[in-house]
């Protein structure tokens, strides 16, 4: 890792702040992504609590050592690193516990965890080694579940509820308790259901039962098993050291002593700032790291924030309209003692691969430590190079206890009870001793909604993301599924876009007293569509957020879907020769003729002139504009091999395309989105469509290149929908679609189409426009690009916004003018028909 220079962060496709697991899956996952990021962490050491060090000549986990079998993020990210990854081995994990209520038994004693379970939760409930641990009686509880109404413990929050209702005290206090404080360092009480059982609630509403459930998510119904746990072979540091090699084989940097100290939006680039310093240790290992040093700014268009919460805090406190107060739970504090012992009578791994120690409020347990895992048992190669570098009878264990004062000898003694292997001192080879304080906060359900609207906040601003395991929940899968999530939605964000706050909002008004909201009848709305699937999952989003409001006023609506065949959706022929307006015309006959009360569109398919008695009520928040190319074998455009053919119906596309590929051969196509992806590598190279249409119906898999607006300048309105209402709608109906409109979209909307207005563009012309509200400026750029193959021809402008909105509205539609103007004057006219309704061929059509 190279000094820190001003020459070479001065600026970075992105900045990733952390350098923990977190932040290195998701910076992984952005150089999957064709970027080049830089990450910074304030430590002189990277994998947060992925660490590794030495005990004894052994390389050793000291943090996390492995990952939950069911997801599926961190399995594929290791294996596409190259990575091996294995199940572990001796004999499987054991729990002990007090004598149940009633027993002869009066000592507590080791009990193999039930074979088929989900965090202690049995998926037979009726299984002997389920009945040796809870009991008779507790399991004819447990069992109870099956029977049960699904509905029992469906509003449960928290693991410890929904365990209670659904089997009972006994799988509560005898498996699950001791699994998940083991596992978390948390009772189930602060644990919320849907982050550490993450499906449970799905599938028992298909299953019927809790027991159904953990069948289910763990395969057993379709004949399948996951394993419960999983690692990389030879320690899960080397998936650090992996994804550190990986990150700058791409192009990117990692630094190591270099923290964030600030994080503002820049006034003129748009992109985001942050000030970041050299750092040295803090006054104790757990303190922040404390600058030092000159500070140096990086200038990037996407910032991910993966560090702990105390510093997120601090870097949000620049984010506008995000409340920087984070507040997480406190995490106890974990003492792990690693212990090289030469023992003999260890050879038969007499506790498996370790064992959880209960708590009870009845029994006191006869040892201190909350944990011992036999590792050497659990892990065949740590087990084997023990014996190599130490001869036969060497093992490797590890304790766990919540003490910050270990006592090695006491250590000792517990793991002699635990194992019936008599230890001292003696037998000891070496050892380390480990504390993490509070590194794993419990993820309760108030800190699950906590930090989703932290995030969706975080989101609205555009090209930043917040990631770590106070945001996901503990555990490795659960933070890297997190970040790669965050990862791939920051690379695909339309960093254009920066900082989209509505200008305008609309308040909601509160229920009329007397009457509750929840007993008044939902009124019937009749929502126009056309039929197509993109079509629909669009209405039915905006169907949903007018419910929502409804319900918020005190006024509640149905929303009733209305399909409308259109003429574009009855004529087959290619979309260049049918002129504008071809999917809107019926919709708008329909809204006038009271076939239904309002209607959705595409609003790049709204015609730009006004039409009487039918106005725009709602431009919701825009998608992504972009185009993308959808390309064989996962290539960008410039990977694909000579003359690719590249599919689109679009002149705008077409002529875009052949300046960036001039040996491409369009191929015209048309029908939705799955039908055109469906050509892709049968005969066709790459489909060009609209990244919001993708993502929508939810193939953004099949994307494999984004194009920037300074390659490919998508269509005016693209991304974005228009509710449109009659204009003598009545009131109620006005306000509530209304309260959908976002006004930096709008605003952007009604530059683009002002230039499309101006320019007297038809739908075929090859014209392109995109605006977007950066720090209270609009930014507009809008281009014509020839269909001969030269060079297109760009403009833009800005112009500063007030406060007043009917103002704003009028200097946006004057900041389109005056563009349109810009193009004009450079002589666009020359080079495109630019009042083209249809044409005959695209350029670089290939023609029969």
């Amino acid at each position: 890792m190279n000094e820190l220079t001003a020459a070479t962060i001065a600026r970075a496709d992105a900045l990733v702040i952390g350098g923990g697991i977190a932040g290195l899956s998701a910076a992984w996952e952005l150089t999957r992504r064709g970027l080049r990021p830089l990450l910074i962490e304030a430590r002189g050491y990277l994998g947060g609590r992925i660490a590794s060090g030495r005990v004894g000549g052994l390389e050793i986990d000291l943090g996390g050592e492995d990952f939950a079998g069911r997801g599926t993020q961190t399995r594929a990210m290791a294996e596409e690193l190259g990575l091996p990854v294995v199940e572990p081995q001796g004999g499987g994990a054991r729990v002990f516990l007090p004598p149940l209520p009633g027993s002869a038994r009066r000592h507590w004693g080791l009990h193999p965890f039930p074979a088929n379970s989900m965090m202690g939760i049995p998926a037979d409930p009726t299984a002997p080694d389920v009945a040796a641990v809870v009991g008779t009686e507790g399991a004819r509880r447990a069992s109870e579940d099956l029977d049960m109404d699904r509905s029992v413990g469906r509003g449960c929050a928290d693991v410890a509820s929904l365990v209670r209702a659904r089997m009972g005290e006994a799988v509560l206090e005898r498996l699950v308790r001791p699994m998940v404080a083991g596992i978390h360092t948390s009772e189930p009480e602060n644990q919320d259901v849907d982050t550490v059982l993450p499906g449970i609630r799905e599938a028992m509403d298909q299953t019927g039962s809790l027991a159904g459930a953990v069948t289910r998510i763990r395969g057993g119904s379709r004949g399948e098993r996951y394993p419960g746990a999983l690692s990389v072979e030879g320690g899960m540091f080397r998936l650090i050291d992996r994804l550190v090699t990986a990150i700058e084989a791409a192009g990117g940097q990692v630094r190591t002593r270099t923290g964030a100290r600030e994080l503002r939006r820049g006034q003129e680039s748009g992109a985001w700032e942050v000030t970041i310093a050299p750092t040295r240790r803090g006054p104790t290992p757990a303190s922040e790291p404390t600058p030092v040093g000159e500070s140096t700014v990086v200038s990037a268009p996407r910032v991910i924030i993966a560090c702990s919460p105390e510093a997120a805090g601090r870097l949000l406190r620049g984010v506008p309209g995000v409340d920087a107060q984070v507040l997480v739970s406190p995490g106890a504090p974990v003492t792990r003692g690693f212990l090289v012992v030469r023992a003999r009578g260890l050879d038969t791994h007499p506790v498996g691969s370790g064992l959880l120690v209960a708590s009870s409020s009845t029994s006191r347990a006869p040892v201190g430590v909350r944990a011992l895992s036999h590792l050497s048992a659990k892990w065949p190669w740590l087990g084997e190079e023990a014996i190599r570098l130490h001869g036969p009878g060497a093992h490797v264990l590890r304790v766990s206890a919540a003490t910050l004062a270990p006592d090695v000898g006491e250590w000792m003694c517990d793991v002699s009870v635990l194992t019936g292997v008599d230890l001292g001192l003696g037998d000891l080879i070496d050892q380390r001793i480990v504390h993490w304080d509070g590194s794993l906060p419990p993820f309760t359900p108030r800190d699950r909604v906590r930090a989703a609207r932290l995030v969706e906040a975080v989101e609205r601003c555009g090209g930043v993301g917040l990631t770590g395991a106070w945001m996901s929940g503990s555990g490795i899968s659960a933070v890297v599924a997190h970040a790669r999530a965050t990862g791939r939605r920051v690379a695909d964000d339309p960093v254009w876009r920066m900082a989209t706050e509505p200008v305008t909002k609309v308040a909601a008004s509160a229920p009329s007293s007397g009457e509750s909201p929840a007993s008044r009848p939902a009124r019937i709305l009749r929502l126009g569509t056309r039929g197509s699937k993109l079509a629909m999952v669009q209405s039915a989003q905006v169907a949903r957020s007018l419910e929502a409001i409804g319900a918020t006023r005190g006024a509640p609506v149905r929303i009733e879907l209305v399909k409308i065949r259109t003429h574009g959706d009855i004529d087959r022929s290619p979309l260049r020769r049918q002129g504008g307006g071809i999917f809107v015309a019926r919709l708008r006959e329909a809204l006038r003729e009271g076939e239904c009360d309002l209607a959705v569109h595409s609003l790049k398919d709204l015609p730009v002139d006004p039409v009487e008695g039918i106005r725009i009520a709602a431009v919701p928040h825009r998608e992504d504009p972009r185009d993308v190319l959808c390309g064989r074998e996962g290539r960008a455009l410039s990977d694909l091999p000579a003359s690719p053919r590249i599919a689109t119906g679009s002149v705008r596309r077409a002529a875009q395309v052949m300046l960036l590929r001039p040996d491409a051969r369009i191929v015209d196509i048309r029908g939705n989105v799955p039908t055109r992806l469906a050509r892709v590598g049968e005969d066709v190279d790459g489909v060009i469509v609209a990244a919001a249409g993708v993502r929508r119906l939810g193939l953004s898999e099949a994307i494999t290149e984004f194009f920037d607006p300074s390659r490919m300048l998508s269509a005016a309105g693209q991304g974005a929908l228009a509710v449109e209402i009659a204009d003598d709608a009545d009131p109620q109906l006005a306000r509530l679609v209304e309260a959908l409109d976002d006004g930096a979209s709008r605003l952007s909307i009604e530059a683009e189409r002002s230039v499309m207005r101006t320019l007297g563009a038809g739908c075929a012309a090859p014209v392109g426009a995109l605006a977007a509200l950066v720090d209270g400026s609009l930014r507009l750029v809008a281009g014509v690009a020839p269909l001969d193959g030269t060079a297109m021809v760009l403009r833009n402008r800005r112009i500063d916004l007030g406060e007043d909105p009917a103002r704003a509205a009028a200097d946006a539609d004057r900041l389109g003018r005056d563009l349109a103007h810009d193009l004009l004057a450079a002589g666009v006219f020359r080079i495109a028909d630019l009042s083209a309704s249809a044409v005959e061929h695209l350029p670089g059509e290939v023609r029969p």
